[in-house]
């Protein structure tokens, strides 16, 4: 198996993505095909005993690999449940952005 050369992708393309991925219409997967991009979303999901879904979310930075979960009430599909947890994933992105920003004055 061949391995084709790393892609570096627009800020339109990724633009167009996310808003697709946050419609929760289509899973990471069904996106990945139709953008022929790589999923890589390197998430596991496990039912918690109060109906909500867990979902084990790894990021992989230049700094290294981190790992956290986020959980979600079942929205009753899988792309569903994949788009709230992409919107907790950017509010806490979103919060932890402010809260460096705050941390080092600007």
């Amino acid at each position: 198996m061949t391995r084709r050369p790393r892609r570096n992708h627009s800020q339109a393309f990724k633009a167009k993505v996310a808003l697709a991925a946050i419609k929760g219409e289509k899973t990471l997967a069904e996106l990945a095909e139709q953008f022929d991009a790589a999923s890589g979303r390197g998430a596991k999901v496990e039912q918690s005993p109060n109906g909500r879904l867990l979902f084990s979310v790894r990021v992989q930075a230049r700094e290294g690999r981190m790992e956290f979960p986020i959980a979600v009430q079942d929205e009753g599909t899988a792309a569903r449940n994949e788009a709230a947890v992409l919107r907790s994933a950017l509010r806490l992105a979103e919060e932890l952005a402010e809260s460096i920003r705050r941390r080092i004055g600007s």
